[in-house]
């Protein structure tokens, strides 16, 4: 119960960190260009933060108790919802520091200096890299693909392995191909950024659910 409070909190004081971060202006000491520059400023994005936040915090734990059940391991349930908010918060940590130390023009950048003088949406076109976006798309991806390929082994019937592979690993990797894809459309990061933020997603998640599956009790059943 206690590790469990103790990664609950850690988790908090993860998200609280990136909530921090994102408001902070990035340093800029030195500049590093996109090497998709010159991209006009999409007003209107193919899939927004929030509304992809929504999908995996909320989504996500719907497939992994479905999982869960599969499995017939309803105790490590509550084991499992807390790796992966403790995947996403750290993945987002790591992201938005990153992002204010880095620095990176955003493709859309001179554009976006001709609309805005100042302003979040101003200090926002130096938060490139990597893709926050990507991170969470891919890191969620990972995640499920983990928790699957355990359910996998337990599920007996051709259904519940079917079920199993479409809606969690394939369905989950391709909306995060879309989501990277849609981030490049968009003018927001160039490909080097959504590869980046897809690797660190998907380390962090991998990570996560190996290292804590044998590094806190009651983890170990994942």
């Amino acid at each position: 119960m206690l590790r469990r409070l103790t990664a609950a909190l850690f988790t908090l004081s993860l998200s609280a960190i990136s909530l921090f971060m994102r408001d902070v202006k990035p340093l800029g000491y030195f500049t590093i260009k996109s090497i998709m520059g010159g991209g006009a400023y999409a007003t209107k994005e193919y899939v927004t933060f929030p509304a992809l936040l929504w999908v995996c915090l909320l989504g996500s734990p719907v497939i992994i108790v479905g999982l869960g059940l599969i499995e017939k391991r309803k105790k490590q349930l509550l084991d499992r919802l807390l790796l992966f908010y403790l995947a996403t918060a750290l993945a987002h940590a790591v992201v938005d520091v990153l992002k204010f130390v880095v620095s990176k023009e955003r493709p859309d950048y001179l554009d976006r200096c001709g609309r805005f003088k100042s302003g979040h949406k101003f200090d926002d076109g130096k938060r490139s890299f990597p893709s926050g976006h990507s991170a969470l798309g891919a890191g969620t991806a990972v995640f499920l693909g983990c928790a699957s390929f355990s359910a996998l082994k337990r599920a007996g019937s051709l259904v519940k392995r079917s079920l199993v592979i479409y809606v969690g690993i394939i369905i989950p990797c391709l909306l995060a191909v879309f989501v990277c894809v849609s981030r490049v459309l968009d003018n927001r990061h160039d490909v080097v950024d959504v590869s980046a933020g897809a690797l660190l997603g998907a380390v962090v998640s991998s990570g996560v659910y190996i290292k804590g599956g044998k590094g806190l009790r009651g983890f170990g059943q994942v």
